[in-house]
């Protein structure tokens, strides 16, 4: 492995990297209370954000993605719950 010397880093970018955190899949799942099948599943599908790889066995997902997706699926739940809400507002004025 080749030695890394300060004067070789360049810091705006590791500042920058510093900024960015990663979930590993057991986060993952802990957090979302999904299997692992269901996670990788999820992404080859593009229905979750994809993965970043670190090396050949190492892989996490960035952790704002992946708040942005679940935050994504509580707005969508909402906005049909408030959907069915005013349906149901307006059929109820029809009939009475």
């Amino acid at each position: 492995m080749k030695k890394v010397k300060a004067s070789d880093i360049n810091f705006v970018e590791y500042d920058r990297a510093k900024l960015i955190q990663f979930y590993r899949l057991s986060t993952i799942t802990r957090k979302l209370d999904v299997s692992n099948s269901s996670v990788y599943l999820w992404e080859k599908i593009g229905a979750f954000p994809k993965s970043v790889d670190f090396t050949d066995t190492c892989k996490a997902w960035v952790a704002s993605e992946v708040e942005e997706w679940a935050l994504a699926r509580v707005e969508n739940r909402n906005a049909k719950v408030a959907l069915r809400n005013a349906t149901q507002a307006a059929n109820d004025e029809k009939v009475g």
